[in-house]
């Protein structure tokens, strides 16, 4: 899985003759897009070149399309190639706290750092008596625990187990995934608190441009704005408070869409037909992904 176990798995395939696919969840010449040239290039080529020795890719990314983009093409279309998303691997609740917002309460989950729009979160809500902010995750940048520890509207919660993770997203009205979309892995990855919040029945509020906010637009699950933009955000949430109506109503959507195409058995089928393929002879083999870019979440 990833960049880091790819060149001891590649050296034993070939020295081996062990079978290896490859698991891919963060692209290393995607991650590393906005570091001075040549170090992502680099990384690109040796990624690519390495990935041809694999005997099938999984990828994690939404829009797939790009990813294979990545590898040039030529291993997604000479290897068998399946998407599974990040998804939760657990059963999913039977109920869920549907939004009611008074006050509005938003939650941020994971790592909290500038890309995902930490300061921007506090620029746009600090202060503001419509909004409580509940923030859980790991903080790596002293200045952005000083600034959101200012806010007196914010609860910091630090690292805490998966289980309470879930339990104080259940609390929110809307989750936070404004992450800065000029970042090539951002644009088009699939984030795991996405479907963690549409498991939760709750909208999500992303930024234009990335794969997560094409799937909220296109179930009516969230919404999307230009990243960065502190005007909007505070528009849309005066929106909201006036109207929870929407808010649960793009909740139900969510969860509708995660209970369709999101739940762990329908990407682990995907998983599981790559390694029947690999391991067993006669074995069908997984669809390639260049007979249509547009298969959709691996219904087929």
């Amino acid at each position: 899985m990833n960049f880091g176990a790819l060149p001891p798995a590649v050296a034993g395939r070939l020295l081996l003759g062990y079978r290896l696919i490859y698991d891919v969840r963060d692209a290393f010449g995607l991650v590393l897009a906005n570091v001075r040239w040549p170090v992502p290039q680099v990384f690109t080529v040796l990624e690519r070149t390495l990935a041809r020795a694999a005997d099938g890719l999984v990828l994690s990314q939404g829009n797939i399309e790009a990813c294979a983009d990545y590898f040039g093409r030529r291993s997604t279309r000479t290897l068998p190639t399946v998407q599974v998303l990040n998804v939760p691997m657990i059963e999913p609740p039977a109920t869920y706290r549907q939004p009611t917002v008074n006050p509005l309460r938003i939650n941020v989950s994971g790592y909290i750092s500038p890309v995902r729009g930490a300061f921007i979160l506090a620029d746009a809500f600090d202060g503001h008596d419509n909004v409580v902010c509940d923030i859980v995750g790991e903080m790596r940048y002293a200045a952005i625990e000083k600034r959101l520890t200012a806010m007196g509207n914010a609860n910091l919660y630090g690292r805490v187990p998966y289980e309470k993770a879930l339990e104080l997203m259940d609390q929110a009205d809307l989750i936070w995934l404004h992450y800065d979309n000029s970042l090539k892995n951002v644009s088009i990855a699939s984030a795991n608190k996405m479907f963690e919040a549409m498991m939760l029945g709750k909208p999500y509020l992303t930024a234009d441009g990335s794969w997560m906010a094409e799937i909220a637009q296109r179930f009516g699950l969230g919404w999307s704005l230009p990243y960065g933009d502190v005007d909007a955000l505070r528009s849309l949430v005066e929106k909201l408070n006036a109207n929870p109506s929407s808010l649960v109503e793009a909740g139900r959507h969510g969860r509708e869409a995660f209970e369709q195409h999101f739940t762990w058995p329908k990407q682990r089928e995907n998983l599981l037909r790559l390694y029947r393929y690999v391991i067993e002879d006669g074995a069908d083999m997984p669809a390639r992904q260049h007979e249509g870019w547009n298969r959709f979440i691996g219904l087929h």
